[in-house]
């Protein structure tokens, strides 16, 4: 139980994918601003990553290394991960209409989410057993989501308060992504 909670913590939180390791900031910035946009992105994320781990585990372990096929190992990660977005966002778009128009521009961000690749590279580079895997991408994919909520309600406070004129836009969501990543960093 302890490895468990071991797995959860450390890569949700003390090595959170996108504010220690700097993977995915780009698909964070780029929908991180609207809540309903992030929190669209969020379950994208959860779901790819965690699925794509299920998927990944056996293909690369009974399929990849037994047939010394290591080479082709990132082709066929992302063409999995590509998949299962899709998938992912045709079930979105039948339980969740309302996100009918952020799935359309989302679909790209998370098929080329390098958080999530990283993720499942990491994985199986530890050599992990399945449910671990499963675990740690569920767990990485957990943090990024709550770094992007957190960032896209700390940009919609920001819409709402006005800041110095040179800090406007990019410049102060960048500089609350760094103090995001160093409170982050303070709980390793």
């Amino acid at each position: 139980m302890a490895d468990i909670l071991q797995v959860l913590a450390g890569a949700a939180l003390t090595n959170n994918i996108m504010l220690v390791q700097l993977l995915g900031v780009a698909t964070a910035l780029a929908t991180s601003e609207s809540l309903l946009r992030a929190t669209a992105t969020s379950v994208m994320t959860m779901v790819v990553t965690t699925l794509a781990a299920a998927v990944l585990w056996p293909l690369q372990h009974l399929l990849l290394q037994p047939l010394d096929l290591a080479f082709l190992r990132v082709p066929v990660y992302l063409l999995v991960i590509a998949v299962l977005a899709v998938a992912g966002a045709q079930l979105l778009r039948h339980y969740r209409p309302l996100w009918q128009r952020s799935l359309a521009t989302l679909l790209p961000l998370v098929t080329a989410n390098s958080a999530v690749l990283a993720t499942l590279l990491a994985s199986d580079e530890r050599q992990q057993g399945f449910a671990v895997a499963i675990l740690s991408g569920f767990a990485s994919a957990s943090g990024f989501s709550l770094v992007l909520l957190m960032l896209a309600a700390l940009r919609q406070r920001l819409l709402v308060n006005e800041g110095p004129a040179a800090l406007q836009g990019a410049g102060i969501t960048l500089l609350t992504a760094a103090l995001m990543s160093l409170a982050f960093m303070g709980l390793a």
